[in-house]
């Protein structure tokens, strides 16, 4: 009862992070499908947006942040109580399209292994609307929703403001730290490979960057054709 009960909490608190509900247990038999291919190079283009930063490691991907088609895949640890738990999201961006697949276990605690207990939300955000997919039932809810147009990550205003060392759960790693319009970022970089991102919209929150691409599928906006609309309850 108790972790159903803190699982729960975590799911309403990533909600707040990232969105949607909705659970998908065979990723091969159900939509959106993870990626199935490396993630692409990112080409350096420097926008507008980037100008000034091309002495800087952050420079391609603030490019394509700026440009707002990308997909990252990021991991967030936290302890609860003890209890140690992992959340996977992947987001796929398209303007002011959104793909957002959010996946919640126990990993561990502080005193043995605990069994995986699973939540995985999957949500998509277009026309001013969230489509919320339930894989299991295969159907779906709408609501009215212009969150999409705020971005996972900022999009302009970017003013550097500094570098340095710091950790990223609990490992030591160079960083570039920026302003936004929406909040302050700061990229964490092993050499010139990105691993992590902080970022400050209201609350801080560390992300492990585990893949990241230029590369969007334009069916991953698209609710399947097989599924149905149901009231939201």
């Amino acid at each position: 009862m108790y972790k159903h009960t803190a699982i729960l909490l975590l799911v309403i608190l990533t909600v707040c992070l990232s969105t949607g509900c909705g659970d998908r247990s065979n990723p091969e038999d159900n939509y959106p499908p993870y990626i199935k291919h490396p993630a692409a190079p990112i080409e350096d283009t420097t926008t507008n947006e980037a100008t000034g930063f091309a002495d800087k490691q952050a420079a391609t991907y603030i490019d394509l942040f700026s440009c707002g088609v990308y997909y990252i895949k990021t991991r967030i640890k936290m302890d609860y109580y003890g209890l140690i738990i992992e959340t996977i999201t992947e987001t796929y961006a398209n303007g002011n399209e959104r793909a957002v697949i959010t996946k919640i276990g126990y990993v561990e605690s502080a005193e043995k292994p605990v069994e995986g207990i699973e939540k995985e939300s999957i949500a998509i955000y277009k026309d001013n609307k969230i489509f919320t997919l339930d894989s299991e039932s295969r159907t779906y809810t709408v609501a009215d929703s212009s969150t999409q147009s705020d971005g996972l990550f900022p999009n302009s205003g970017y003013i550097f403001r500094g570098s340095g060392e710091a950790e990223l759960f609990g490992v030591s790693y160079s960083f570039e730290e920026y302003y936004t319009d929406s909040g302050e970022i700061r990229f964490y970089f092993d050499n010139n490979k990105l691993v992590g991102l902080d970022t400050l919209q209201g609350n801080r929150v560390q992300k492990e960057v585990m893949e990241i691409s230029s590369v969007v599928p334009p069916s991953i906006f698209d609710v399947p054709a097989e599924y149905t609309e149901v009231e939201a309850k």
